[in-house]
């Protein structure tokens, strides 16, 4: 009850300290809500499409059934792959004049025609193993078969998977690094706010140390007031970011249909959430004890606020 008392008594004679306060906190929290958001998704994108990567071991004309074997042990062993498949010369012919089609309906027939396409290992990644660091994985096991006997190229689409997989590690560094300022920044943010409340109660403070009252019923007013305006500015930010991510998803969806975002992208998840409001009450009561942990007992202490 005294808690309530001291936290209206604080907003109503620095309103103004306190909205700007809190709109500050709201800003920074609503910047590390925004991060974590664009994280999840990008990873997310990584493991829908990386589910959908097939890795194709292209094999030499002269290779023997166990250097086949060998290679097969390779992939099966690495366990990123939850489907092997040898296509054979004919097979992949066959399929080849099937995604022709009608362009060139005689080609095999031609008695000088040669089967020019080689004899392969299809393998598709595995929902589970399709991450970021699945892909790191691969990356290494693609290199070590591409040096077996018998296999002249290992393709997986390099280009687009390792650029896009190195712009998610990238993305991460920064956005963690941004979440790090911002996050202490909002400590001192807190703080100052607090330190106003303290120096405005003085007079409360003095009188409460003259009778008696003890290090912690002191700060833990103040400590409690900075855990409520942290969690209050986390939960707006949230709101602020779901508002926009309900506007903008829907125009990223409409916008790239061919990509097929709609079950793809989503909000934050629970345990994101629940991070994100524990770190701002959290980060609230932080700040403000750092700002009045030398508020003890005592006519200097009190004198020193």
């Amino acid at each position: 009850m005294r808690f309530w008392q001291s936290f209206y008594r604080t907003w109503k004679q620095q309103t103004a300290m306190q909205f700007a306060t809190l709109s500050v906190l709201i800003g920074a929290y609503a910047a590390v809500s925004a991060s974590l958001l664009v994280q999840q998704n990008l990873q997310s994108l990584l493991t829908r499409w990386g589910s959908e990567v097939k890795v194709n071991v292209y094999l030499t004309d002269d290779i023997s059934e166990n250097e086949i074997r060998s290679v097969s042990s390779s992939l099966k062993e690495s366990e990123l792959f939850n489907k092997i498949e040898l296509v054979s010369k004919d097979e992949a012919l066959k399929r080849f004049k099937e995604r022709l089609g009608a362009l060139a309906p005689n080609m095999s027939e031609d008695s000088a025609f040669e089967n020019p396409l080689p004899m392969s290992l299809e393998s598709m990644m595995s929902k589970e193993a399709s991450s970021a660091n699945s892909f790191d994985l691969l990356v290494t096991l693609s290199e070590k078969i591409n040096l077996m006997a018998g296999v002249e190229e290992v393709s997986y689409g390099q280009g687009w998977i390792e650029n896009y997989a190195s712009a998610i590690n990238i993305f991460k560094a920064s956005s963690w690094a941004l979440i790090f300022i911002l996050v202490t920044g909002s400590l001192f943010v807190i703080g100052n706010a607090i330190k106003s409340s303290v120096i405005q109660r003085k007079d409360e403070i003095e009188i409460m140390e003259l009778f008696g009252a003890t290090k912690w019923s002191i700060q833990t007013p103040f400590i409690i007031e900075g855990l409520v305006m942290g969690f209050a500015a986390a939960i707006s930010s949230l709101i602020i970011v779901l508002c926009l991510y309900s506007w903008q998803s829907q125009v990223l969806i409409e916008s790239l249909n061919f990509w097929n975002l709609k079950n793809a992208v989503e909000f934050l998840s629970w345990p994101r959430i629940l991070l994100i409001l524990i770190g701002g009450a959290a980060s609230g009561a932080l700040g403000s004890y750092l700002c009045i942990k030398q508020v003890s007992t005592g006519w200097t202490a009190a004198e020193g606020s």
